[in-house]
């Protein structure tokens, strides 16, 4: 299984650091700003219940179909630099659930070349439609489980595919820990 790099504490990347500018000179891109907040509650899922990871189900192409292949996660996402998806049309699927063990307001951040959606509960939390763009949103939870999945396509070129947390604000994301993902 693939494992994710250690995420920044400032913003996640994948590929493109700088934005150009008019006239063709680069600049550092802006931090990502969140979109609107939003607050879940958790589903009626007992821990006890379930086990590590995620079930992770990846298909030969970009449109989720055709055979496929699942195994179990560990970790959300992959290395940006080194995967097996690079120069290959693939799409990824995680699902299982997420366990919050504190109540608050919790910022997530994507970064996904080329495309991916984020959901809890089966709502839309992050929808990354664009390459190369960094995407943060916030969402109080309270404490328990919640309904984690994750698209995730790659058309060609590089592949990349980071989400990251914070407990403490938009800023300072960290790679959600094994122990928070189950199935």
């Amino acid at each position: 299984m693939l494992a994710l790099a250690l995420i920044a504490p400032a913003t996640l990347r994948c590929g493109k650091s700088e934005a150009p500018t008019a006239g063709g000179a680069s600049k550092a891109a802006a931090p990502a700003q969140p979109e609107g907040p939003m607050s879940l509650d958790p589903v009626a899922a007992k821990p006890a219940d379930l086990k590590p990871g995620l079930k992770l189900t990846t298909f030969p192409n970009n449109t989720f179909s055709g055979n496929s292949e699942s195994t179990i996660a560990s970790v959300l996402g992959f290395d940006c630099d080194r995967n097996p998806y690079h120069n290959k049309e693939v799409s990824l699927r995680y699902e299982g659930y997420l366990k919050v063990d504190t109540a608050g307001e919790y910022c997530f951040q994507t970064a996904s070349d080329d495309q991916s959606t984020f959901s809890l509960n089966k709502k839309p939390v992050i929808v990354q439609a664009q390459s190369g763009v960094t995407k943060n949103r916030r969402v109080t939870l309270k404490e328990g489980l919640y309904e984690i999945g994750v698209d995730y396509q790659n058309n060609v070129g590089p592949a990349c595919f980071r989400i990251g947390w914070s407990k403490t604000g938009c800023g300072g994301y960290v790679e959600i820990p094994a122990s928070q993902l189950l199935h």
